[in-house]
């Protein structure tokens, strides 16, 4: 029951993000920011790793979004945001969309429901479209099997 009613609450808050967005973003727009921001899953034992996709256009246009939606990031050290942040407090935000306040509950339900393969599955093939749709052949994405990334390693 928990999980049904997260996930239908998850979804509600996609639908509402995207009506309330002045901003429409074109289909290369989205794939950008969804290159940009999977990129911190590249490391250098992948192929490819964050140096082949850096110089894409699909990258620099991501940043650009990113920076425009969010601001610049910010040191940790200077984030006041940061400074009160713990895992639970993270977990929180992700479920609920703000920070906790005194008496706000998070349950294991919430984080299990998150964490699902099923909610891997959908923002991993999103990801996995939209890199196949802007990016060369050559730079294959991770696959995802059940929820679970499977690395493709470099030489």
């Amino acid at each position: 029951m928990a999980r049904r009613t997260l996930l239908k609450r998850l979804e509600k808050a996609e639908t509402a993000a995207k009506e309330l967005s002045p901003i429409q973003f074109s289909r290369f727009d989205e794939d950008a920011l969804a290159i940009y921001s999977a990129v911190s899953y590249l490391d250098a034992t992948m192929s490819p790793t964050y140096h082949d996709v850096e110089p894409t256009a699909a990258y620099a246009r991501g940043k650009e979004i990113r920076n425009a939606i969010y601001g610049p990031i910010i040191p940790a050290h200077s984030n006041e945001h940061l400074k009160r942040y713990t895992r639970a407090t993270g977990e929180f935000e992700l479920a609920f969309g703000h920070e906790p306040a005194a008496g706000d509950i998070l349950c294991f339900d919430h984080v299990a429901q998150m964490h699902s393969p099923e909610n891997y599955s959908r923002h991993f093939g999103r990801l996995m479209q939209a890199w196949r749709r802007q990016l060369p052949p050559a730079h294959l994405p991770p696959e995802v099997r059940r929820g679970t990334a499977i690395q493709a390693f470099g030489p």
